[in-house]
């Protein structure tokens, strides 16, 4: 009989494997499981703050080798691409800590911060924020970045919020 535990670990496993396969997967990488169960890079029970401020049932600090860099700017990322402005809407803030209403954030010098309802969700915003890191990085080496309009970020995430979310977070119900 599956215990709670074994799901956890399960959920940590699943998460861990496809960070790693993109390369966000780090010594100093911690997850936020249901129950509020925190799990360093290892699947190791760790207490730690980090995610006192968040009621999102996971969430995420790591970093990869864009969001690295672009974290130690400590400037604020503008939606770019379409799929952060979906996901995140027109700004991700860059943060010594992450805030309660944060899905997403930059930490200082040290990575990103982000929030979901299920597993799939995390790992997309995940692959996101370091999809979007590497494009604000690479775009300045070949000429200026060209920002989404504001007013479209904010529908394009409103949209994602009560349509596609909704049944992809359906979906993942489902599997439970």
């Amino acid at each position: 009989m599956e215990t709670g535990q074994d799901r956890i670990m399960q959920k940590y496993q699943y998460l861990s494997s496809c960070l790693n396969k993109e390369g966000l997967l780090q010594k100093d990488t911690l997850f936020l499981m249901p129950g509020k169960i925190i799990l360093n890079a290892e699947g190791e029970p760790v207490s730690s703050s980090f995610f006192d401020r968040t009621d999102a049932e996971y969430a995420l600090f790591t970093h990869g080798l864009y969001s690295l860099r672009y974290a130690g700017r400590k400037q604020d990322l503008k939606a770019s691409i379409d799929d952060m402005a979906q996901m995140f809407g027109r700004t991700v803030y860059s943060r010594e800590a992450p805030e309660r209403k944060d899905c997403a954030c930059l930490i200082h010098d040290r990575g990103f911060f982000v929030t979901a309802r299920y597993e799939k969700e995390l790992t997309a915003a995940a692959v996101l924020m370091e999809k979007a890191c590497r494009t604000e990085i690479l775009a300045e080496k070949i000429g200026s970045v060209r920002y989404l309009n504001p007013a479209l970020c904010e529908a394009e995430h409103l949209v994602y919020l009560l349509k596609y979310s909704k049944h992809e977070k359906e979906a993942a119900d489902e599997r439970e």
